[in-house]
């Protein structure tokens, strides 16, 4: 037994009720109080159950024992800046599961999305920002407001009712009056398609001159035609990555317009070109020459 003396009895006696939900891989903490208001601590090192089915709340009280002073060193060092890519890996490694159609994997990924989102909230919790309890509160009452539908009585004949009413309640309760405000409103973190297709999005709701596919493909067209110009004059002193941006927001534009989603059709668009690789040598050879993709992905197939 060893013993410790806390003169914050209360305290004291919470921490040891939080260390009881870790499960039996830590240490558990049984304190009892004296008439004297001091806090006699017993730790028993315990052997692991694996017959328990942890919750939610194990999670948390899990996270919290490993940013405790005596957890681990590594995730005491952790800020939300510090895991940022982490959460993003995780997400993308859920997104991939998806693809796969593999649950098994699916629910180990959304475990480890779930963790990360236990985590920043611990972290928002020791610098008195927020709890995790206020994050579950903020996403349900955002879903409240934002299904009428559902929770009122407001009548929708559609789903593409249902996100207009979305879409027009979260610029009410985002104080948002105008197109800019909504477009900018979108996260900057998002990858550069995805977050081209949102703010496109935004923008055709207010202004049909982008939702004209035949005035799309021309403007594209002519833009294409300008650029090969310029490659077939030589000019390859320019800066050429403004120009290749607008044409890939066109490109994203003229694909929303057609209810294709740019970010997905490039994705599989890799891939096909990933399968389609036989020989990693032949390809080094073929890109030196200068050959177009679809010369290299003929002759690749012809080898194989």
């Amino acid at each position: 037994f060893f013993f410790f003396f806390f003169f914050q009895a209360e305290d004291g006696i919470r921490d040891a009720q939080e260390s009881r939900g870790l499960g039996d891989v830590y240490k558990r903490q049984v304190s009892t109080q004296s008439t004297w208001g001091i806090i006699i601590t017993r730790r028993v090192n315990l052997a692991f159950k694996e017959e328990r089915k942890y919750n939610v709340n194990d999670l948390i009280n899990i996270t919290k024992r490993l940013r405790a002073p005596n957890g681990c060193p590594w995730d005491r060092e952790q800020t939300h800046r510090s895991i940022r890519q982490n959460f993003i890996e995780e997400v993308y490694e859920a997104a991939e599961a998806i693809d796969k159609e593999d649950n098994e994997l699916l629910k180990e990924e959304l475990g480890d999305v779930l963790l990360q989102v236990v985590f920043h909230a611990c972290l928002a919790k020791e610098e008195g920002a927020f709890c995790f309890d206020d994050v579950v509160d903020g996403i349900c009452k955002k879903l409240i407001v934002r299904h009428p539908h559902v929770f009122l009585k407001t009548k929708v004949s559609s789903s593409k009712e249902v996100l207009k009413n979305w879409d027009k309640i979260k610029m009410e309760t985002k104080n948002q009056s105008t197109t800019k405000q909504a477009a900018d409103s979108i996260s900057k973190a998002l990858p550069a398609l995805m977050r081209s297709k949102k703010v496109l999005k935004k923008v055709c709701l207010h202004d049909e001159t982008y939702s004209d596919l035949k005035t799309m493909v021309k403007e594209l067209r002519e833009d294409l035609n300008n650029f090969y110009e310029k490659i077939e004059n030589d000019r390859l002193d320019e800066d050429y990555e403004e120009r290749i941006g607008e044409i890939l927001f066109k490109i994203v534009n003229v694909a929303g317009v057609l209810n294709v989603d740019s970010e997905l059709a490039l994705y599989k668009t890799c891939n096909k070109f990933i399968n389609d690789i036989k020989d990693c040598i032949l390809l080094i050879k073929v890109c030196k020459t200068k050959a177009t993709w679809p010369c290299c992905v003929g002759m690749l197939k012809n080898q194989g």
